[in-house]
């Protein structure tokens, strides 16, 4: 009998387990899957300008710079960051064309004031920095405004964006698709040109002062499927020590004085 209690115990648990799993999944941003993603929190937002009441603790935003080698088939798939990786993208092999005599690519990634540019279409916000892209070629210094094959790009945002705002002037702007990425508070989507690029989301949106909830939340659930799991393994390993005393001798023995 205790065999058979150690096996449904076992298997009640993995069915909670994958009840839990599969809300989590649903209540985590972008849908992430608990079984993968961890419990870290994560990083906190890298401001170019913060918010007044962020301003204490912010780490400055930091642009990136990517050197290409360019063959005369062009490039093979390459990834280009900014150096906090709040921003990354990736090309797909030979998107980047050849060009004369160039030998080589640079990608730069600056970093902006979303204030100093023209403000999003209305019903939406920039929702973190404002991020300008080039691509040069070298050693001619022509410009590279757009790939042959598109890439992708992800952009991390501090609160609640939904969507990327894109422009190729900073004064003209077109909101593009996104996809939430795992639980990082991050956007992806498709790149094609150099340009402008923002996270933009809805207007009501709120920032986030503390994040990790969902990591203590992950943790208490783990911690009571562990014990959900193991507790009926721990009475069985008492129950079969040396020296335990089996329930019912004790007075069976007195009766029968």
């Amino acid at each position: 009998m205790t065999q058979r209690r150690v096996v449904a115990s076992g298997l009640v648990a993995l069915v909670v387990y994958a009840v839990v799993a599969a809300v989590t999944g649903h209540l985590m941003p972008g849908r992430a899957r608990p079984l993968f993603d961890g419990f870290t929190p994560p990083a906190a937002y890298r401001w170019v300008k913060p918010p007044a009441e962020f301003k204490a603790g912010n780490q400055k935003a930091l642009p990136g710079s990517f050197d290409v080698d360019l063959g005369p088939n062009g490039a093979n798939q390459i990834t280009a960051a900014t150096d906090d990786a709040q921003i990354l993208m990736n090309f797909t092999k030979a998107a980047i064309p050849p060009h004369g005599g160039d030998t080589g690519l640079t990608v730069h990634i600056d970093v902006l004031d979303p204030a100093k540019l023209s403000p999003l279409p209305p019903g939406v916000r920039t929702d973190g920095n404002a991020y300008k892209v080039t691509m040069t070629y070298k050693p001619s210094g022509a410009s590279l405004d757009g790939l042959t094959q598109a890439g992708n790009i992800f952009v991390t945002y501090p609160t609640s964006a939904d969507r990327i705002a894109y422009s190729v002037d900073g004064k003209t702007w077109q909101l593009t698709k996104a996809t939430r990425v795992g639980s990082n508070l991050q956007l992806g989507g498709e790149f094609t040109k150099a340009g402008y690029y923002e996270a933009a989301g809805p207007p009501n949106g709120k920032q986030q002062k503390k994040s990790g909830g969902g990591a203590t939340t992950g943790l208490l659930i783990m911690g009571g499927l562990a014990l959900l799991i193991f507790s009926p393994l721990v009475v069985v390993w008492i129950r079969r020590r040396p020296g335990a005393k089996p329930k019912g001798k004790g007075s069976a023995a007195k009766r029968q004085k």
